[in-house]
């Protein structure tokens, strides 16, 4: 297995004091900034895949509950952007869909449209 460093770049987030401690409960392996506006959930899991590092990531900010939408997902290594611009193919075939309010968007429905 190897360490897999990626970023879930969210939409339209707001957090509070709650939501932060909600998010590092469900991901301790990620730590959670925010510059201009956007927050950013790095994270450096340990899988076998890079695709099988953000599909379980996704769940697991999905089942945080948190009222956010996931705009895009940058990877560290540049051997996977393949992955990760068809993993952002999905996310943004899911918003055209789903994305008339944060709470109608979870995070959860990426993961599960993610194969492994």
């Amino acid at each position: 297995m190897a360490i897999q460093r990626f970023r879930v770049v969210l939409d339209a987030a707001k957090f509070d004091d709650d939501d932060i401690e909600t998010i590092h409960a469900a991901l301790d392996d990620a730590s959670l900034s925010s510059s201009g506006g956007v927050w950013t959930i790095a994270v450096d899991r340990e899988t076998e895949s890079f695709v099988e590092a953000v599909s379980s990531a996704l769940r697991d900010i999905g089942r945080s509950g948190i009222a956010a939408r996931i705009a895009r997902i940058e990877p560290d290594d540049p051997a996977d952007q393949a992955d990760a611009d068809e993993i952002n193919r999905i996310i943004a075939a899911l918003g055209r869909f789903e994305r008339s309010d944060v709470q109608a968007w979870p995070v959860g429905r990426v993961a599960s449209t993610v194969r492994s």
